[in-house]
């Protein structure tokens, strides 16, 4: 009977010490939604395209000066089976909402924003480096 008693103990324990483990590990965003507000330009074509993010959720992107597109923006954070963090950027045209791109967010800092976009079905994936201004 003690034997049980132990094995029941032990099984608990070990739950309760992954599901601690599982709460530590979780996504946050609102600092990341924080650090992308503001004017970004395009590295390379510097300063044809440009982007403004707004805190109220609007991405205002220009080209050679003017107005190109307004879109709604998110970020998101998911957990990999690893562990990691990964956070992606969602983007949705506000007068189209079948004109929608979602991009990996390789680096986010106060200087450099750094987005993947994987076209699904072609297996292409563009980096594309922007400098905050």
């Amino acid at each position: 009977m003690n034997l049980i008693k132990e094995f029941i103990i032990i099984i608990v324990f070990s739950l309760l010490a992954c599901f601690n483990c599982k709460a530590q590990i979780s996504c946050s965003t609102t600092e990341d939604e924080n650090l992308i507000v503001g004017t970004w330009v395009l590295e390379d074509l510097t300063p044809l395209y440009k982007w403004v993010f707004s805190s109220d959720k609007l991405l205002s992107r220009y080209v050679e000066g003017q107005l190109y597109k307004t879109y709604c923006w998110e970020i998101d954070c998911k957990i990999t089976p690893s562990g990691r963090k990964a956070y992606s950027l969602e983007i949705i045209n506000t007068d189209d909402e079948s004109d929608k791109y979602v991009y990996d967010i390789n680096t986010l800092t106060q200087e450099r924003l750094v987005l993947q976009y994987v076209r699904t079905g072609y297996g292409l994936a563009k980096l594309a480096t922007y400098l905050r201004q």
